[in-house]
């Protein structure tokens, strides 16, 4: 799915999202630390747990491409770290090299027909 909105909308979207998986975090740890049986859930669940912050951690994704610019440009987040920017820079590398910029404007083209 692709959703499309101005980067001032799309900036506070992405806060908010941002800040209610950090909340959804903080509770979670928060209950898996209530009594015994939630702490021996917790560390039963704790792979799971682990997969699921690889899938959505910023650094495995590095960032996102712009589109609607002359050219290829990956925005990443404002506390990326370097494995995040090393990421980054290997989509904006495979995006030049696959020759992303080239299939957009083909597709449009051929749209537009």
């Amino acid at each position: 799915d692709v959703v499309v909105m101005d980067g001032f909308v799309g900036n506070i979207v992405l806060k908010m999202f941002e800040a209610t998986a950090q909340y959804m975090a903080t509770l979670i740890r928060h209950e898996f630390r209530n009594d015994l049986l939630s702490s021996i859930g917790g560390a039963l669940a704790r792979p799971a747990f682990q997969r699921i912050r690889r899938q959505v951690d910023t650094s495995e994704i590095g960032g996102a491409p712009l589109l609607g610019v002359n050219g290829v440009v990956i925005i990443g987040h404002g506390q990326n770290s370097p494995i995040g920017i090393k990421n980054a820079i290997q989509q904006a590398r495979t995006a030049v090299r696959e020759d992303v910029i080239g299939a957009i404007r083909s597709g449009i083209a051929q749209q537009a027909k």
